[in-house]
């Protein structure tokens, strides 16, 4: 099973950084994504280096959680050279990311 089949997501950025917004469709669900977000698999699954931050937080009361990749995008928008500069690209990508045993 992925991401996508149990959450939705929404992203974006702010002056390089990255912000993906993970909401759980079912919060029955909520744990085993919260499992599932850690911050090797959300680098694997976006294909980033090890030495890319990842900071995850939870929002326990919605079901939801707030992943911010500080300086992702390797400076502000209007010079990065990185793909999809605007951050958009993270939150279709991280639906990807395998949750559950399979």
């Amino acid at each position: 099973m992925i991401l996508a089949d149990v959450a939705h997501a929404r992203s974006g950025d702010k002056t390089g950084s990255v912000n993906i917004g993970v909401l759980v469709i079912d919060k029955a669900n909520a744990l085993l994504v919260e499992r599932a977000l850690t911050p090797e698999k959300v680098r694997q699954t976006l294909g980033m280096p090890e030495s890319q931050p990842v900071e995850i937080y939870r929002l326990p009361q919605l079901g939801a959680f707030n992943i911010v990749l500080p300086g992702a995008l390797g400076g502000a928008p209007s010079y990065s050279l990185s793909f999809d500069v605007f951050g958009h690209y993270f939150g279709s990508r991280i639906l990807a990311l395998k949750v559950g045993n399979e």
